[in-house]
């Protein structure tokens, strides 16, 4: 891969004729936005943003003078000042931590002036810090009484084992973060932990704020991780979710004027604003108003080895150690982070006709909707990895990648003839599926071939709909699972869809939503119905997983009077 300075351009050089592999995942990434004279990649499979390149080991000195921490704009106006701030939300770290460990010994990377950590000791736990900035470095050593080591993460040569190793906005700072994780996974004991804070690009504020959010500050930041991103990355060094949650933190009124005067400066807005930032105490401290920073939470797992004597049995951890006892949480702590939902990057979507709305689901408002339908129908599958699944109308293929997880044998028929154009585009995020264009009301599978089929908000566009149900029940088999999310039919509804599209829904449709369930019903037995918003809201989607009731193609379907009685049964909640 080229020097950084390689990738320093004007607009006209942010183009795909660049590529460059995701530090995270190592796929293919795509140029996103031109910041500061720096192109900014996103990974088209995981969507990790970063800027390309091989950064110079000196990178961190470069970017962290001390003019950083005392200059304002991108830094700090002064860093010192914040020192009570700081300490502060050590301590609430140090609250955190102990709902699931006992304190115990901490290297804390990207120190600063080590006020966090202070607070981590004030906790119970001891401290040491690495730094590269040799002004706080000192700092933290003469006023703070700390351990400190001026280097950063990827340079660090010490041979001791850490309890925790905390990166408090340091991750998105390293120039080498392959390199930065092996050493961190080396320095952490089994049974120890990473606490990390970070900004979300995918977050409302980020996505809100584009390519002016406050924290696109190339080249200081070279990294931008969502938690999904991150929590991929700390697995391939061995370390496992815990928690994630929302950072505890407040910043000074003069370090909040100052990230705004660098974004707003000379704008209509940083106009508006100015006359009433004046009268704002620069030592207020101001609560973090964003949602998109968050701190995550990983442990290292402990491997023990079992010795049976005639002493008895006996365990050891890997490393010949006892293995450690946990303290038992003060409280209970919330689950780990929800595994992501896996959808083709919009750079590889396919337009396959006119129906096909995929692009909606990178808009802000109008994707969050639509991506619910895709997690109630995840939420409606077998839990175990099937052996075939096929999906019925997969357009672009925007779900295939989530699917993928879900099945050993992955297919999909839709009606378009593009199959091909999908199927490449899903082998470039190595995802396998065997495409086929045909109507639904024949498909050209065996008997009995499939464990699961679903269909997202397709049937209601298919002709034949009776012939497709009678195809789905004869090609799953049947102990299989057919999963449907279907939109729903109201005048409200459709007044806040032309709102949000400017398009008239009943276009589309065209009286097609009225006759899937009655005819859903007559083939199908409903094990499950669920809806969103969950009732009494109005619902937009309804999702049903059912089982065939019609086996094979002479059978006889449910009549319209036993149709009538389900149909009460599954709308009643």
């Amino acid at each position: 891969m080229p020097d950084s300075s390689e990738y320093r351009a004007s607009a006209n050089d942010l183009r795909p004729s660049l590529p460059a592999d995701c530090p995270v995942c190592e796929a293919e990434s795509r140029p996103w936005h031109l910041v500061g004279g720096y192109p900014i990649y996103e990974c088209l499979s995981c969507r990790h943003r970063f800027v390309p390149g091989r950064h110079a080991a000196d990178h961190l000195c470069e970017n962290f003078t001390d003019d950083y921490f005392f200059g304002g704009g991108a830094g700090y106006p002064d860093y010192l000042a914040d020192g009570a701030i700081l300490r502060d939300r050590g301590h609430r770290y140090g609250r955190i931590l102990a709902r699931y460990r006992r304190p115990g010994r901490v290297l804390d990377v990207g120190s600063a002036a080590g006020f966090i950590l202070r607070g981590l000791i004030d906790c119970g736990w001891s401290g040491h810090g690495l730094e590269p900035n040799r002004t706080m470095a000192a700092y933290a050593r003469d006023h703070l009484g700390l351990e400190i080591d001026c280097t950063g993460l990827e340079d660090y040569a010490g041979t001791e084992t850490y309890d925790l190793v905390t990166m408090f906005q340091s991750i998105m700072h390293f120039y080498d973060v392959r390199r930065a994780c092996a050493v961190a996974a080396e320095r952490t004991r089994p049974g120890g932990h990473w606490l990390i804070e970070a900004f979300n690009p995918h977050s409302w504020t980020g996505r809100l704020l584009g390519k002016n959010w406050h924290d696109y500050n190339p080249p200081s930041v070279l990294h931008w991780f969502s938690p999904q991103s991150l929590t991929r990355l700390a697995q391939q060094y061995g370390l496992q979710p815990v928690a994630v949650g929302r950072a505890p933190k407040s910043i000074s009124a003069a370090h909040a004027k100052s990230v705004l005067d660098l974004k707003l400066n000379g704008s209509i807005y940083g106009r508006m604003l100015a006359p009433a930032l004046k009268v704002v105490p620069d030592r207020l401290s101001i609560p973090y108003p964003g949602d998109d920073i968050y701190w995550a939470l990983f442990t290292k797992p402990v491997t023990t080895t079992v010795t049976v004597s005639a002493a008895g049995i006996t365990a050891a951890a890997a490393d010949g150690s006892a293995p450690p006892t946990a303290a038992a949480p003060a409280v209970p702590p919330p689950p780990a982070p929800a595994a992501p939902l896996r959808l083709l990057p919009p750079a590889l979507l396919v337009k396959t006709g006119p129906v096909d709305k995929a692009e909606w689901n990178s808009r802000l408002l109008l994707g969050w909707i639509s991506r619910q339908r895709f997690r109630m129908a995840l939420s409606l599958l077998p839990k175990a990895r099937g052996a075939r699944l096929l999906e019925i109308g997969y357009g672009s293929g925007i779900f295939l990648p989530a699917l993928h997880e879900r099945t050993h044998a992955l297919f999909g028929i839709d009606i378009h003839d593009r199959h091909a154009d999908v199927e490449r585009a899903l082998q470039r995020i190595n995802v396998q599926a065997e495409l086929h264009s045909g109507d639904s009301s024949r498909l050209p599978f065996p008997d009995g071939f499939f464990d699961a089929v679903i269909a997202v908000s397709c049937l209601e566009f298919i002709k034949d709909l009776d012939g497709a149900m009678q195809e789905v029940c004869r090609a799953m088999a049947p102990d299989g699972a057919f999963v449907a999310i279907l939109p729903a039919k109201s005048k409200l509804i459709d007044a806040g869809f032309r709102l949000l599209t400017g398009k008239n829904p009943e276009e589309d449709f065209r009286g097609g939503r009225q006759r899937v369930v009655p005819t859903l019903l007559r083939y199908f037995q409903p094990e499950q119905v669920r809806f969103w918003p969950p009732r009494p809201a109005i619902p937009l989607y309804t999702a049903y997983r059912l089982r065939p009731r019609v086996t094979s193609p002479g059978a006889t379907p449910l009549s319209p009077a036993g149709t009538q009685g389900i149909l009460r049964l599954a709308s009643a909640d």
